[in-house]
């Protein structure tokens, strides 16, 4: 039984004690820092704001007829079983597990790539490129892993072990579609239903492209699975079903492969970012995926505020994009087959527009060789208010990362980091105090001893250490699991900060806790 005790103790740190923090003066991220490290990845996207869509957000069955922006058709097929649980089973059994790449036997077209290997999913999914455990169903397309994809019962099942006899079959033949690879999940269930509430199914992937997929056996629960294709990038997909009915015993469904044809894609087809003095620069990705040669692309915007302007240049952001074929629209230029171009969008808000002014752009890039489907990417961009952000991951450490309108600014405190709480205060004389957990072990008599301490940094308006990662609380000496966590900060208006955390002793022979909260 875990025993408390609660004191409290009164720890008082005086800014005005520690090193070359008197005489500050007060100010924010947005006083003309002096940036020790410019962020220059934010510049194309990759932090500040980001816009999400999500292709489904409820069931639903899609009718036959339906496309994607790829071409592929769903229809209704003729059930008619292929049999291969004679076949030697894959290498696949468990929860959540997938096979090592299973040889499909030709060359097979899937979306504007070529495969020659899959993986198997216990999960009733075949993946290309890598393989997939993942166990959460969506509808498609979806711009989350597991891409490239074809789920023919997409839900969180298992295959033999101790949870059912069932096994996974993989075998090539031929019919009069021509050669195929099929693909059996014979005998699973789902992983948490009875072991005689059986699913068993098919894939059959034809040389010529085609997808087939049929049902043997559904179970009991046929309202939350996912059948469907998605490309590898999330942006063209095609959904029979998504958590909905429209499964049973002996159907059979298709999609077909469309003939060779102009087609593009733009890539990412979302970013959003921060305007930094009044401007945001993002690279868009436009790329040939059709099959008729080289390709040229129109290029349009449009855009959500009057206030703002957007520009379109070639890849090094300074030369503007110009007209290459005199038809009176600027365009990417000749792109040959699988190649891309990439185009560099520049906003621009207004001089006098102020915090919180925000703009929503939409490029669309036009095949000239007549693709069905024009590629669309949608670019966001607003004015920050200064803001400070605590900031951790295993590449670059503990980082303070502060946002104003003219620039971001990241400074490392910590090259890495082993706790679980960070915790971050602005300080009346305009820096900031920066404190976080450090986990820690030794060997004390033959047995691992952990231990945390609080660590911290002190930071100016700008983003310079003033303070050096320093130690507030030092549990190297203990003999017994000892933690000091979860830390809270709070400056007060004379200069002094208040640091709140929970002190823990851990009896690792009697498993019993002590836990004091420290101020």
């Amino acid at each position: 039984m875990k025993t408390k005790t609660y004191r409290l103790f009164f720890l008082i740190i005086s800014l005005l004690a520690l090193p070359g923090l008197a005489g500050w003066s007060a100010g924010g991220p947005g006083d003309d820092p002096s940036p020790q490290e410019q962020d220059k990845s934010s510049r194309v996207g990759h932090e500040g704001l980001a816009w999400f869509e999500s292709s489904s957000a409820s069931g639903f069955l899609s009718p036959a007829g339906t496309s994607d922006r790829y071409g592929y058709v769903l229809s209704d097929a003729t059930y008619n079983w292929v049999e291969i649980n004679t076949a030697t089973p894959l290498f696949l059994s468990g929860d959540d597990a997938f096979t090592d790449p299973v040889d499909i036997g030709f060359n097979f077209k899937f979306y504007e790539n070529t495969y020659t290997q899959l993986y198997v999913s216990t999960n009733g999914i075949l993946t290309f490129g890598q393989g997939s455990s993942s166990f959460v169903n969506t509808g498609m397309p979806q711009d989350t892993s597991p891409d490239d994809l074809i789920a023919a019962f997409w839900d969180d099942l298992a295959v033999g072990g101790n949870f059912n006899s069932g096994k996974v079959f993989a075998a090539q033949g031929a019919d009069a579609s021509g050669k195929y690879l099929a693909v059996e999940w014979y005998q699973i269930t789902r992983r948490y239903a009875q072991a005689a509430d059986l699913l068993t199914f098919e894939v059959l992937l034809y040389e010529n492209g085609n997808i087939l997929i049929q049902y043997q056996a559904v179970g009991s629960e046929t309202t939350s699975c996912t059948v469907g294709i998605e490309d590898g990038d999330g942006i063209a997909g095609l959904t029979y079903l998504y958590e909905t009915g429209g499964l049973a015993a002996s159907k059979a469904i298709l999609f077909t492969r469309p003939g060779a044809a102009a087609r593009v894609k733009a890539l990412p087809a979302y970013q959003g970012d921060f305007s930094y003095n009044h401007e945001a620069i993002f690279n868009v990705e436009v790329r040939n995926i059709g099959e008729l040669g080289p390709d040229r692309y129109n290029l349009s915007l449009s855009s959500s505020n009057s206030g703002w302007t957007a520009s379109l240049y070639a890849a090094d952001g300074a030369t503007p994009l110009t007209d290459t074929n005199a038809d009176g629209v600027v365009d990417t230029g000749l792109v040959e087959m699988n190649a891309s171009a990439t185009v560099v969008v520049i906003l621009r808000a207004a001089a006098q527009a102020s915090v919180g002014s925000w703009v929503s752009v939409t490029l669309t890039a036009h095949s000239l060789n007549g693709a069905v489907e024009d590629a669309v990417a949608k670019l966001q961009s607003a004015i920050p208010a200064p803001y400070a952000q605590a900031l951790s991951d295993n590449k670059t450490g503990i980082r303070l990362r502060l946002v104003s309108d003219r620039a971001p600014v990241s400074t490392r405190t910590e090259n890495w980091f082993s706790g679980s709480t960070l915790a971050l205060s602005p300080l009346t004389s305009g820096g900031y105090i920066y404190v976080w957990e450090r986990n820690y072990n030794k060997i004390v008599n033959n047995e691992t001893i952990d231990y945390t301490d609080i660590e911290f940094a002190t930071l100016d308006k700008t983003g310079r250490l003033v303070r050096t990662s320093s130690k507030l609380t030092d549990n190297q000496a203990v003999n017994q699991s000892t933690r000091d966590r979860y830390p809270v900060v709070a400056s007060s208006p004379d200069g002094k900060v208040g640091v709140l955390w929970v002190h823990e002793i851990r009896d690792t022979a009697t498993a019993k806790t002590n836990h004091n909260i420290y101020f």
